[in-house]
C-alpha cells in the first residue's frame, strides 16, 4: 500500500471509531493505559493505533513491538494488518523474550540451541531430583505441586538464592537449586525462565537494554491484567521512558491469579508510569442490554478494580434465564434440551457454547450429547502437541537440535523398544557426564563403555547413526516432510504403534502422526528460512486454546478459564453453585471471591444473544450426592433482566429419588456408563496404581484415561479388557 493509500486508509479507519475509541488511538503524549470492557473493540484499536503511528506519524513497522498473550490473537493481528502492508513486530511475552535469548543469551551462558520444556518435562526433571535427593531430603508433595511452587517463584523472579534467607516449604529450595543444575546441563530453560532470564540479562547489560529500548519505540501490550510481576518488570525494562506505551486490558477479566497474573499491574498503572493518561472503553459491540446489565451489576460488587459501565445500542433483548435444578443429571438433560431445540431454531452448534468452572463437570454432559446425537468439541482438554506420539516425535527433534537435551533422551531412548533400558541408559549418562560431553557424543562412542552388552552397544550405533544422519538432512535443501517421513519409516515408529494399542486408538495415533508431518511441512514452506530450532521453538510456545477451530459444526465445551476471548450467540453456564463458582476449597478471602466474580462475568460477557447459568441442589461427587446451594453470584444479578425457573419438585420425584442415594435405575444408568469415574484410584495388573483422569463412550466401547503413578502420560484404555481393580482411598 503506497503512502497516500495509506493515510487515506487510515483516516477511514480512525473515522470509524467511537468518540472512546478515537481518543485513545490518537494520543501520543505519554505512556497510557486503556481500560477496555468485554466486546468494547480493544483489538480494533490496538490495530488503528499500529497504522495510525505508521502511516500518519511515519513510524518504521520494525520499531512497534505488539505484545499479546497467545499466538492466536498474534497471528489473528498480523492478517488484519496485511491489507495495511504493515509488518509489525507481533508476539507473546515468552516469544519476545525467547528471541533476545537466542540472539544474546550467550552473555549468560545460555546457548542459542536452547530447548525449552514444558510442564510434563519440568515434572520429569523434578521426579529424577527427587530420587536424587530421597536420602536427604524428606519432601511429600507432588511433582505437579513443585512445579507450581517453582514457576510461582519465577514468575516473582525469585531465583533459590533470592530465597535463601525467606521461609520456604522443607527441602523446596534444595530441590530448585538441584532442579536449576539440572536444566543447565541439559541445555534447557522452563518457561519461567524465558521471563527471568530475559530480565536478568536487561538488568545486567545496560548497553543491550538501550539497544532493545531504541529498536522498540513503541510498544504496545493487550490483556495487561494478565501479567505476572515478571512479565510488569520485563515491560519497564523495555519500555525504558515510556514515551509510546500503551497497555491495553481490563481488570474486570483478570482471571489467573491463581498462576501468578497480579491485577495490581493494571490497577495501579500509574503506580510505575506516573504520568500515565487513562482512557476508557465503554461501549459494547457484542451484547444486549439485558446481558451487559446482568454483567455491569455483577462485577460492581468487586471492590478492585477501575470503575467503568459498559453500555450499548442493541437495547433490551431476551432475559437471561437461571435454572434451579435437583441434579446435575436434570442440569445435563436440560442444557442437551436446549441445544437441540435452538439448533432447530436455526442456531448453528458451533453458536453455542457450554462452560463450566472445572473440567470434571463436562463428564455428564458429554455423556447425554453423545446420546443425543449432537456434535460437540472440548477445548483445552490434551492439546495436539501435548500427545504421546506427537511428544514423542517432538522429542526426538528436540535432540536433533540440543543433543544435551537428556529429558528428550530419556523418553525416546527405548521408544520404540530397541533393548537400551533404563540401567544402560544411566551407564551411557555416566559416560557423558564424566567426559564433558553431550548424551549424542557418548552414544557415539559407546564402544567405550565397556559394561553395556553387546546388544545394547548394536542399539546404540544404529540409533547414534539415525539422529545423526537426519540432524544432517535438515541441514540441506531437502523437504522437511520428505526427512520426518523417511526418520519415521527407518524408526520403525508406525508399527510400534500398530503394536501398542487397539486397532481403534492405534489408527488414531497414526492419523496423529500423519498431522504432524503435514503441519511440519506447512511450517517450512510458509517460514523458509527458518531452521529447525524455530519449529521445535514454535511448537514449545503453543497453548491448547491455540487449536480451537471455531469453523466445526460443534457445541464447544470449555473452561471459563478457555473463554476469555471468544465469543457465542449462545452460552450455556452450568454448575453456579457455592464452593464450584466461586470454587472455594478451604480459605475465602476477598481477593478469591473477586476473582471468582470475575470469572462469572467473562461466561456471561460472551454471550452475544442469549445466556443461561444452571445451577442444581444436588450434584453427585465420586458417586455420593453432594448438597449444593446456589451460587451467591446469582443473586447479585438484577430480577429486571433475570428469568428464575424452579424444577418442578412433584413431577422430578417420579423420575428421582429424593433420598440420599440414587435409585435403582439411577444406579442401573450409572453401571451402564461406567463403573469408574474421575478420581477414582484403580489397580492394572500389569501398570501397577494409577488414577482414573476420565473417559468417553459407553457399554464395552467405554476408553478411560488413566495416568499411571510413575508415568509421565495418561494413556488410554479399554474399559471391558483392562482388568482394573478399583483401590480404596
Amino acid at each position: 500500500m503506497n503512502s497516500s493509500n495509506g493515510i487515506t486508509a487510515c483516516n477511514e479507519m480512525i473515522d470509524s471509531l467511537n468518540d472512546q475509541q478515537r481518543a485513545a488511538v490518537l494520543y501520543t503524549g505519554g505512556p497510557q493505559l486503556i481500560v477496555a470492557g468485554a466486546g468494547s473493540g480493544k483489538t480494533r484499536v490496538i490495530l488503528a493505533k499500529i497504522i495510525y503511528f505508521v502511516n500518519k506519524l511515519g513510524v518504521d513497522p520494525r520499531n512497534i513491538l505488539a505484545v499479546t498473550f497467545t499466538n492466536k490473537a498474534a497471528d489473528e493481528m498480523r492478517e488484519r494488518l496485511s491489507p495495511f502492508g504493515i509488518d509489525a513486530n507481533i508476539g507473546t511475552f515468552h516469544a519476545l523474550s525467547l528471541k533476545i535469548l537466542r540472539t544474546h543469551g550467550n552473555y549468560i551462558g545460555i546457548a542459542k540451541a536452547v530447548t525449552v520444556y514444558d510442564e510434563q518435562d519440568q515434572q520429569s526433571v523434578i521426579k529424577h531430583c527427587l530420587r536424587e535427593l530421597k536420602d536427604t531430603v524428606h519432601i511429600d508433595s507432588s511433582p505437579a505441586t513443585i512445579v507450581e511452587w517453582i514457576s510461582n517463584s519465577k514468575d516473582s523472579l525469585k531465583t533459590p538464592a533470592d530465597l535463601a534467607n525467606e521461609i520456604t516449604p522443607c527441602g523446596y529450595l534444595k530441590l530448585y537449586e538441584l532442579y536449576e543444575e539440572k536444566l543447565a546441563g541439559h541445555g534447557a530453560l522452563d518457561f519461567g525462565d524465558l521471563i527471568l532470564k530475559a530480565v536478568a540479562l536487561l538488568n545486567k547489560y545496560p548497553d543491550l537494554r538501550r539497544h532493545y529500548q531504541s529498536r522498540y519505540t513503541h510498544i504496545l501490550v493487550d490483556e495487561y491484567q494478565d501479567t505476572n510481576t515478571a512479565q510488569a518488570v520485563f515491560l519497564q525494562l523495555l519500555a525504558g521512558d515510556a514515551k509510546h506505551l500503551c497497555v491495553v486490558g481490563d481488570p474486570d477479566q483478570s482471571i489467573y491469579g491463581w498462576r501468578g497474573a497480579n491485577i495490581r499491574n493494571i490497577v495501579n498503572f500509574d503506580d510505575y508510569f506516573p504520568s500515565a493518561k487513562l482512557f476508557k472503553l465503554e461501549k459494547n459491540y457484542r451484547s444486549t442490554e439485558n446481558i451487559l446489565e446482568a454483567s455491569n451489576s455483577l462485577i460492581s460488587k468487586n471492590v478492585t478494580r477501575h470503575d467503568k459501565r459498559l453500555y450499548t445500542d442493541r437495547k433490551g433483548g431476551t432475559h437471561i434465564v437461571a435454572y434451579r435444578l435437583q441434579t446435575d443429571r436434570q442440569e445435563a438433560d436440560k442444557v442437551a434440551d436446549i441445544i437441540k431445540e435452538l439448533n432447530l431454531r436455526g442456531i448453528s452448534f458451533n453458536e453455542m457454547a457450554v462452560f463450566y468452572r472445572v473440567h470434571t463437570l463436562s463428564r455428564l454432559i458429554e455423556e447425554t450429547l453423545i446420546q443425543r446425537g449432537i456434535p460437540y468439541a472440548v477445548i483445552g482438554g490434551l492439546p495436539f502437541y501435548q500427545r504421546k506420539e506427537i511428544k514423542d516425535l517432538i522429542a526426538y527433534l528436540r535432540i536433533m537440535v540440543n543433543p544435551a537435551d537428556v529429558v528428550s533422551w530419556r523418553r525416546i531412548i527405548n521408544t520404540p523398544s530397541r533393548g537400551i533400558g533404563e540401567k544402560s541408559f544411566e551407564k551411557i549418562l555416566e559416560f557423558a557426564d564424566a567426559n564433558g560431553i553431550n548424551f549424542l557424543e557418548a552414544l557415539g562412542n559407546h564402544e567405550r563403555i565397556a559394561s553395556l552388552t553387546r546388544k545394547v552397544h548394536d542399539a546404540c550405533g544404529v540409533l547414534f547413526a539415525l539422529i545423526s544422519e537426519t540432524a544432517k538432512q535438515f541441514e540441506s535443501d531437502a523437504g522437511w516432510a520428505e526427512i520426518v517421513k523417511s526418520f519415521v519409516d527407518n524408526l520403525g515408529y508406525i508399527d510400534h504403534l500398530r503394536k501398542s494399542d487397539t486397532d481403534d486408538i492405534a489408527r488414531q495415533r497414526c492419523d496423529n502422526v500423519y498431522a504432524f508431518i503435514d503441519g511440519i511441512d506447512e511450517y517450512s514452506r510458509r517460514s523458509p528460512v527458518a531452521d529447525l530450532a524455530d519449529f521445535v521453538e514454535s511448537i514449545a510456545l503453543r497453548a491448547g486454546v491455540d487449536e480451537w477451530n471455531p469453523q466445526d459444526n460443534a457445541v464447544s465445551l470449555m473452561t471459563l478459564h478457555c473463554a476469555k476471548g471468544l465469543e457465542f450467540t449462545v452460552v450455556l453456564l452450568v454448575g453456579m453453585e457455592e464452593r464450584l463458582l466461586p470454587y472455594i476449597r478451604d480459605i475465602e478471602t476477598a481477593d478469591e471471591v473477586e476473582e471468582e466474580r470475575r470469572l462469572c462475568y467473562v461466561g456471561i460477557t460472551r454471550a452475544k444473544e442469549q445466556c443461561y447459568l444452571f445451577s442444581c441442589a444436588r450434584r453427585f461427587s465420586y458417586s455420593r450426592p453432594v448438597m449444593a446451594p446456589a451460587s451467591r453470584f446469582l443473586s447479585e444479578i438484577p430480577d429486571t433482566v433475570i428469568q428464575r425457573v424452579q424444577t418442578d419438585t412433584v413431577s422430578y420425584a417420579r423420575r428421582y429419588s429424593m433420598s440420599e442415594e440414587p435409585v435403582a435405575s439411577d444406579k442401573a444408568y450409572a453401571k451402564m456408563i461406567s463403573e469408574f469415574a474421575p478420581g477414582d484410584k484403580v489397580y492394572h495388573y500389569d501398570m501397577g496404581k494409577g488414577t482414573i483422569l476420565g473417559g468417553t463412550g459407553m457399554g464395552s466401547k467405554r476408553k478411560l484415561v488413566i495416568l499411571f503413578d510413575g508415568d509421565d502420560q495418561p494413556c488410554m484404555v479399554l474399559e471391558s479388557y483392562a482388568g482394573l481393580t478399583k483401590l480404596d482411598e
